[in-house]
C-alpha cells in the first residue's frame, strides 16, 4: 500500500480507534513475533534489576504496544490536519526557549531521546512553527518503506534531513547564520571512536558527543526535553530550560562530562515512563576496549583496570606557599598562584583531589590537631572562593626523633613512606598506576615511586628561598595548572589509540 494512502487511512480513524489498533498489533508482536523481544527483555533486566521479573514483563508488553502506536502516529502525521494535531500535541516550555534563543541571535539544539512518540511530536512542532527552519541528522534509507515514510514526513513538516557523514559544517552554519532548530537524539549507540563511554542505567554505553561539538562551534542553545503519551492518546512535551555545558579547557574532558550529564538526564526521563522508551534498541552494543578512558559514576577510570584515577597533592609548596618552616596559624597560609585553578580543573573532571602531607609540628608541640584543622579549614575556604575543593586530607603527625609522645615514633605514614598514599588508595579505590602525585620536593618523588605512581614536581611554591629542583620526577612543571593540564592530556591519549 502506498505510504500516503496508508496515512490517509490511519488519519481517518479516531484517536481511540488508532490506539486500539496499536494495542492489537503490539500484542501480536509481543506474543507471536520474536523480533527484538529478547534484546528488549535483557535491556529491561539490566536497567531495572530491582524490579520483579513480572513487573519488567508488564513494562515490556506495554512497550511493544507503545512502539507500534508510535509508528502508526508517525505515518498518520502525513495526513493529519493541523487542527487535529493541535488537539493531540502540546508542548511545555519549548516555545519560550526557542523564542528566547532566537531573540538572542542563537540557534537551538533540541536535545531529546527515543522517549514517547518522538518523531510524531517533533514533526507536529515543525508544522506548528513553519516560520523556523528545522533540520535533523539521521541515517537516510536508500529505498523501501522507511525511505518512503521519511520523504513523506519531510514534505509534510518541511524538516531538512542530513545524513551524518559530512553534516557537521552545514549544521553549524545553519544554526549560527539562520538561527535554525536542530533536533538531536542523544541516546543512540555510538561505535567506539565515534563517541565516548559513560554509564546508562549502570552500564557503560557508547554515547554521542555530537551535540556538544555542534554547540561549541555554533553557540546554539541546548534545550533538553522529552515527549510523553498520556492515557487518552494525547501527547505532552516537557522542555527546557536551556542547559549550560561543560566549560573545561580540556575538550576531551568537556565532551566526557557533557555526555555523562545528558546520559543522566535521559535516564531520569526513562525512569519516569519506562514503558515509553525504545527498549528494542541495542543501546549497550558498543563497549570500551581495555585501556580506554571512560567516565563512570565515580569519575574517570581505565577500562579493564580496577580503581579510578585520582590526583594526590603535597600541601606546603604545592597548594600553599612553602615558608621554610611549618604553617602554624591559619593567617600564615597563602595559596600558590594557580593552585586553585588547577584543582578546580580536576574537580570539573570528576577526579578526586587528595592531600598527602607531613605535619611534624604536632609531634614537636608547635600546634595541636585542632590547630591543624583550623589551618586546613582556611585552605578549604580560600580554595572555595575560587570554586575549588580538595576531597580529603591525609596527614602524618609523627616524627621519628623529635617531639613528644605519642607522636615521636617510627611510622609508615610519614613521607616518603607509602602509608598515607595506601590509605587514600583504599578509601578512594584508586588506580595508582593511572593516577598522579604532585609535590615540590625529593621526598614527594620518593613517596610516589614507592607506590608506583607517576610524579611531577612544581617550582613556583616557595617564598623563603630559590626552589631546589627535586631529582627523579617524571616531569617538572612551572605551576600546578601546567602539571594538571599535561596529566589530563597524557591520560586521555588512550582514547585516540
Amino acid at each position: 500500500m502506498p505510504i500516503r494512502l496508508l496515512a490517509r487511512a490511519l488519519a481517518s480513524l479516531s484517536t481511540p480507534a488508532l490506539m486500539r489498533l496499536g494495542a492489537v498489533l503490539g500484542w501480536i508482536w509481543y506474543r507471536l513475533i520474536p523480533i527484538r523481544r529478547k534484546a528488549a527483555r535483557e535491556a529491561l533486566a539490566r536497567a531495572f534489576p530491582e524490579k520483579s521479573a513480572e513487573e519488567r514483563e508488564r513494562i515490556l508488553r506495554i512497550n511493544f504496544v507503545h512502539l507500534v502506536r508510535s509508528l502508526l502516529e508517525a505515518i498518520a502525521l502525513i495526513a493529519y490536519p493541523e487542527e487535529r494535531l493541535r488537539k493531540l500535541v502540546r508542548f511545555e516550555g519549548l516555545d519560550e526557549a526557542v523564542d528566547a534563543a532566537r531573540a538572542a541571535g542563537k540557534g537551538i539544539i533540541c536535545l531529546s531521546a527515543h522517549q514517547g512518540s518522538f518523531e510524531f511530536c517533533m514533526g507536529a512542532y515543525g508544522i506548528f512553527r513553519p516560520e523556523i527552519p528545522r533540520v535533523i541528522i539521521a541515517r537516510i534509507p536508500k529505498a523501501g518503506f522507511a525511505r518512503a515514510l521519511l520523504d513523506a514526513v519531510r514534505e509534510r513538516t518541511k524538516i531538512e534531513v542530513l545524513a551524518p557523514k559530512g553534516s557537521f559544517r552545514p549544521v553549524v552554519k545553519m544554526l549560527r547564520d539562520n538561527r535554525q532548530i536542530l533536533g538531536f537524539v542523544a541516546d543512540q549507540n555510538m561505535a567506539r571512536g565515534r563517541g565516548v563511554f559513560v554509564p546508562f542505567f549502570g552500564r557503560l554505553a557508547g554515547t554521542t558527543v555530537g551535540f556538544s561539538l555542534i554547540h561549541r562551534s555554533s553557540g546554539a542553545w541546548v534545550v533538553p526535553g522529552w515527549n510523553e503519551r498520556l492515557e487518552d492518546g494525547t501527547h505532552v512535551g516537557h522542555w527546557g530550560p536551556p542547559i549550560e555545558l561543560s566549560t573545561h579547557p580540556n575538550l576531551k574532558i568537556a565532551l566526557l562530562e557533557d555526555a555523562y550529564r545528558v546520559s543522566k538526564i535521559t535516564e531520569r526521563w526513562v525512569r519516569d515512563r519506562p514503558e515509553q522508551w525504545f527498549w528494542v534498541h541495542r543501546r549497550w552494543k558498543s563497549q570500551p576496549r581495555p585501556g580506554d578512558v571512560v567516565r563512570t559514576d565515580r569519575g574517570l577510570e581505565i577500562a579493564g583496570k580496577p580503581g579510578r584515577i585520582g590526583v594526590l597533592l603535597d600541601r606546603d609548596g604545592t597548594i600553599n606557599m612553602e615558608l621554610g618552616r611549618a604553617v602554624l596559624h591559619p593567617d600564615e597560609l597563602a595559596l600558590v598562584p594557580g593552585a586553585a585553578e588547577a584543582i578546580r580543573r580536576l574537580n570539573d573532571a570528576a577526579i578526586p583531589v587528595l592531600v598527602i602531607t607531613n605535619q611534624a609540628a604536632i609531634a614537636r608541640g608547635q600546634i595541636d590537631e585542632a590547630g591543624l584543622e583550623a589551618i586546613h579549614a582556611r585552605m578549604r575556604e580560600l580554595l572555595a572562593k575560587e570554586g575549588a575543593r580538595v576531597d580529603a586530607i591525609y596527614y602524618c603527625p609523627h616524627h621519628p626523633t623529635e617531639g613528644r609522645d605519642p607522636w615521636r615514633l617510627e611510622c609508615d605514614c610519614r613521607k616518603p613512606a607509602p602509608g598515607l598514599v595506601k590509605k587514600a588508595q583504599r578509601e578512594w579505590d584508586l588506580n595508582l598506576e593511572a593516577s598522579l602525585f604532585v609535590g615540590d620536593r625529593e621526598t614527594d618523588v620518593k613517596t610516589a615511586r614507592s607506590c608506583g605512581m607517576r610524579v611531577v614536581v612544581v617550582s613556583n611554591g616557595w617564598t623563603h628561598a630559590e626552589w631546589q629542583k627535586a631529582e627523579g620526577a617524571d616531569d617538572v612543571a612551572p605551576d600546578l595548572v601546567k602539571a594538571v593540564d599535561s596529566f589530563l592530556d597524557r591520560t586521555l591519549e588512550a582514547n585516540e589509540a
